[in-house]
Order: structure tokens, then sequence, then C-alpha cells
């Protein structure tokens, strides 16, 4: 009998999981694995059933779920790991410099394990802190990319996710065209960046000047805002936002960038709701309705304004940039918001890691039985 999912997929829809959770997989042993092949795709490692079994192709990776994650008991093994790697290669440093390290592997750590249960590619967020610092991403994502590739990851199977900031764009540019392509070193090889908490127009014009591989529309919260500010306004109006970007900035001007986006082609969706979707049966097939071409849509009659024309940053272009997005509007309040949310995430998380670290170095367990339980000031020195 057909599942709610399986007539998702059959309806041509990619699945990408928007989650860091996975059941039943195997501690940690990311150095002797064998990784997907995306050309082939097969899979040499046995699938875990939160993802293979809902046909998820990809995989995002950002504080919030990470935190969700690691919180749960099953998952301790991941922060023992990341305190181990941390102290082993910086026994002396700065307790700082620690948790810096640390952070950065159990976000790796989370993709080495994805990567063994998906055919496709894991997403990885730069920590949202750096979200208005041009230089502190691209020193981020390459952190995060030579990491992987110390554990053999090619790096076509991990995508950089950057906040669509003015300096995220102009980084995601840097990253996927450096100055120099063909030298050797790490820092000049292109890394595949996905521009996400994209709201309108002008953040999507950027992001495909910035030659981003991907850009992730947030569709529901365009039509929440719509709505909260304009309750006459229409309830496709994120729709629509979606069909003007795919149209008109990718399509017809036949450029790479791909959207990304719920309600589209590919969607991102919770573990959890791949379950739930899973074990629906007896799915009625309604008519599908045909949905009339998109008006304008947040100044869709204007031309396109230039706003990244190179890699680097460009102060003359950020000021257009801001002027556009604060005529827009959305953007201007809805990308803080969500930055600061991923920013409060990205300090509990941290702070549960200094206090592994910290017992770590008076030789107490690193971890705590039954997960995180504990509070900073009970931490006894």
């Amino acid at each position: 009998m057909v599942s709610a999912i399986d007539y998702v997929i059959e309806r041509g829809i990619t699945i990408a999981a928007d989650g860091a959770e996975f059941s039943g997989a195997p501690s940690y042993a990311s150095r002797s694995r064998n990784y997907t092949d995306t050309k082939t795709n097969s899979c040499s490692y046995p699938i875990d059933i939160e993802y293979s079994s809902y046909h998820a192709t990809d995989a995002t990776i950002d504080p919030s779920n990470v935190l969700m994650a690691v919180s749960q008991p099953g998952y301790s093994y991941l922060v023992e790991d990341a305190v181990h790697y941390t102290t082993e290669r910086m026994p002396e440093q700065d307790l700082r410099e620690q948790v810096i390290l640390a952070m950065d592997y159990l976000l790796v750590q989370l993709g080495l394990e994805i990567l063994n249960m998906i055919p496709g590619r894991v997403f990885v967020y730069v920590d949202p802190r750096v979200a208005y610092d041009y230089r502190g991403i691209l020193l981020k994502a390459r952190k995060l990319m030579n990491m992987f590739e110390e554990h053999d990851v090619p790096r076509e199977r991990v995508v950089i996710m950057i906040p669509a900031t003015y300096p995220g764009i102009c980084a995601a540019r840097a990253l996927e065209e450096p100055t120099d392509p063909h030298h050797s070193s790490a820092d000049d090889r292109p890394v595949c960046t996905n521009l996400t908490l994209v709201f309108g127009l002008v953040q999507a014009a950027a992001c495909a000047q910035a030659h981003a591989s991907q850009i992730f529309v947030f569709m529901g919260g365009v039509t929440d805002w719509a709505l909260a500010n304009n309750p006459s306004a229409p309830e496709d109006v994120g729709l629509n936002l979606v069909r003007e970007i795919h149209a008109r900035y990718v399509t017809h001007r036949n450029r790479k960038t791909r959207v990304m986006v719920a309600d589209f082609p590919t969607v991102t969706l919770t573990p959890t709701l791949l379950r739930e979707l899973g074990s629906r049966r007896n799915i009625e097939v309604r008519a599908v309705r045909t949905i009339p071409s998109a008006g304008p849509v947040l100044g869709s009659n204007s031309s396109e304004r230039t706003y990244i024309l190179q890699p680097g940053f460009s102060t003359d272009l950020e000021d257009a940039f801001m002027a556009d997005l604060a005529r827009e509007k959305t953007a201007v309040g809805k990308v803080p918001q969500a930055i600061n949310q991923l920013i409060e995430d990205v300090c509990i998380l941290e702070e549960k890691i200094k206090v592994q670290l910290m017992l770590a170095r008076v030789k107490s367990s690193p971890t705590i039985t039954g997960g995180w339980n504990i509070k900073f000031r009970e931490v006894k020195l």
C-alpha cells in the first residue's frame, strides 16, 4: 500500500532531511569508512532507517538540530569523541581555543555519520556568529571543509551553508570561485555553498550573481511575514516568490544556482516528519490545482541591480544591496531574527562542550551518563 512519503516521491520531489539525528548508527569509526559515490548512487555501509527508509537524498546540519541531537543520551559518544579529539590535539591550549575546535569537530562527526546513510551531500552550517564577518566566514568554511577531507570525504559531498547576509554572499562567491582555482593550496580550491535565509528577490539576485551552488528560500517565512503585515495579502505570496526567483534568476538567465525550498522540487523535512509520512496509508489522491502564473512579487518589475561583481567585498555595492533590501522589507527583520535564534543555540551548545572539556581537564569522565543534565555551576574544580 502506498504511503504518504511514497506519494511525495512519486510526484518527483527530492527529499533533504533537515536534522542531525540518526538512530542505530555505529560508534565512531569514521577514518576507516568508505563513503558513497554520488555518481553510482551506491553505499557500502548499512543505511539507517532515519534517512534511507524515507529516501532522503541530502541532509542539513545547523546548530539548532545539532543541539537537539547531542542532548539525547544516545548521541553522547559524539561529544566524548569531540572532547577526546580536541584534548589530543590541543592539550595545552586555552580553553576557548579547545571549545572552538571541539564544536567544529562535532559538526564534522555528525556529517560523517550521516554521509554513510544518504547517497547525496551533507549541508553544514558555519557558525552563525560570523554571519556578518566576511573573512570569518571564509576561515570557518575552509576549516570545516579541510576537516572533512582529513576523513577522506570528497569535497563534492559537502556543502557549506552560509546566511545570505551581504558578507555571507560575498564569501560564497570567493569560496565558489577562488582567485587561483589551479593552485594546489586547499584555500584556493572551490567550495560548494548554500546561501540560506533568503526572503526576497534582492537576496536571490545577489546569490545568483555570487554563483552560489544553491539558495535556500524560506517560503513559509515570507508568507508569514506578509500576512502579519497585511492580513489581506494572498496566502501564496511565498510560493509566488519562489516561482519568480526560479524563473527569473535561474531558468531564464541560465545560471547554475539551484533553488531549494519547501513545496518545490527539493524539500527539507525533519526525520520526525519523515517517519510520520512513512507510516500514513490510504492516501487520498486529489486533483492537483493549477496555480496561475505568479504576478509581480516584491518589485519584480524593476530591472536587476548588480550587487556582486567579482570575488571580494565591496562597500559601495553593499550600500546598494542594503538600500534595496530595506525597500523589500521582509529580509530586514527575518534574517537577523533567524540568525539570533541560531546564535542562542550555538551558545548553549558551546557551554555544554565547555563543561565536558573542563571535566576532562580534571580527569573526570568527559561525558555525563544519561545526557547533558548538568549545569555549569555544578562543575567542581
